[in-house]
């Protein structure tokens, strides 16, 4: 599946000769899907965009799900002493340092750098990582401790980032259009 992904993000159209694009579409509906899926100009654009836009519902309920499972498991993890100063020390100073380091020499804004620390990468690989460690043996006083530091951590990473995702974007994307006339002001 990811091989097929990458294979259809690279993929550019290339039109039988002598074919001819379809002419604009009239009205607002536009072109059926059968139409560019068969038209030799528009079939792997729209093959792309429809198997990109399943894998997203796909990712969708995946997170779903995954949300549902450590909802299901935090009822296992104790709040230890240690999550009070571990949750903030990870989603505060951690991972934004890592970002910094990892993002070292890209040309990154101070905003951009500061949006990739604050909502990191996305997913719940913690809980995999998690689930590793307690397979491969861990002694049962530091499994109780990393399965409560972790759980509490993604638990409050989703309700951190959930609260925030919408506000910092719109922040986000009022800096960059401010940005970018002032760029473009500057041309003139």
């Amino acid at each position: 599946m990811f091989a097929a992904g990458l294979a259809l993000q690279r993929v550019r159209e290339r039109p039988r000769p002598h074919s001819r694009p379809l002419p604009a579409a009239a009205g607002s509906v536009g072109h059926s899907y059968e139409t560019l899926a068969t038209h030799s100009h528009h079939a792997s654009a729209t093959m792309r965009d429809s198997v990109q836009g399943f894998n997203g519902q796909l990712e969708r309920l995946a997170e779903l799900a995954l949300v549902l499972l450590v909802g299901a498991m935090l009822a296992y993890a104790r709040p230890l002493p240690a999550v009070w100063w571990f949750v903030p020390l990870m989603l505060l100073v951690l991972r934004p340092l890592s970002v910094v380091v990892a993002t070292f020499g890209e040309r990154l804004t101070t905003p951009q750098q500061a949006m990739i620390g604050w909502f990191g990468i996305r997913g719940i690989g913690s809980v995999f990582y998690l689930l590793f460690a307690l397979r491969h043996g861990v002694d049962s006083r530091i499994a109780e401790t990393l399965i409560s530091l972790t759980l509490w951590t993604v638990v409050a990473s989703i309700v951190a980032h959930g609260l925030t995702a919408q506000p910092l974007m719109q922040t986000y994307t009022t800096w960059r259009k401010r940005s970018r006339a002032r760029r473009t002001s500057n041309w003139k």
